[in-house]
């Protein structure tokens, strides 16, 4: 079962949050985020590991401006991504008591964004580096880390996070508006 964490939903599971934006010299926007998130995540034995996938939704939307539409309202800009490097590593563990083959790992991490976009086969979730350059429609820019824990009393508490994105903002796309949070089909274990 993966995990998920929601910075809108679950402001408590990010324990630090630290942002940048604004323009590299060739006027592209530059968003920078780097924090540490509680994830609690315990081993299950010392003869193997314990592996999960862990989501992280990172709320950008104080980074990204609205665009005015026709009608005289406005809804969020989208992202079009041309660069992002982003980075996961462990930041606090802990082993009750005599460890026995203990480990703590973050194995891959990769840059995930988007809604599902009408008329297209791009779905839910989209991978970057499987696009190029990648639009995102939301406003959440979700971090995937896949980690492991081994030992029966071994415990993941924190992974930190950074991550660079180089882009411009650009007109949403007409009848694909709906920019904020999660749908239904966002299920798991959070915090």
């Amino acid at each position: 079962m993966a995990l998920y964490y929601n910075m809108q939903r679950n402001p408590g599971a990010f324990v630090r949050h630290h942002w940048l934006h604004t323009k590299t010299g060739d006027g592209k926007e530059l968003i920078t985020v780097s924090g540490i998130t509680a994830i609690h995540v315990k081993g299950q034995t010392h003869q193997r590991w314990y592996r999960e996938t862990v989501n992280m939704n990172i709320d950008l939307t104080h980074m990204v401006p609205d665009w005015p539409l026709e009608d005289g309202s406005s809804a969020k800009s989208w992202i079009k991504l041309t660069n992002w490097v982003p980075f996961v590593t462990i930041n606090a563990i802990y082993d009750r008591a005599h460890s026995v083959d203990a480990g703590f790992a973050v194995d891959e991490f990769s840059l995930g964004v988007g809604r599902p976009i009408a008329g297209t086969d791009i779905p839910y979730d989209f991978y970057l580096p499987s696009m190029e350059p990648a639009i995102s429609n939301s406003v959440d820019m979700r971090l995937v880390a896949r980690i492991a824990v081994r030992d029966s009393d071994a415990y993941l508490y924190r992974i930190g996070y950074h991550v660079t994105l180089t882009g411009e903002f650009v007109q949403p796309y007409p009848g694909q508006l709906d920019t904020g949070g999660l749908g239904d089909d966002y299920r798991g274990r959070g915090v």
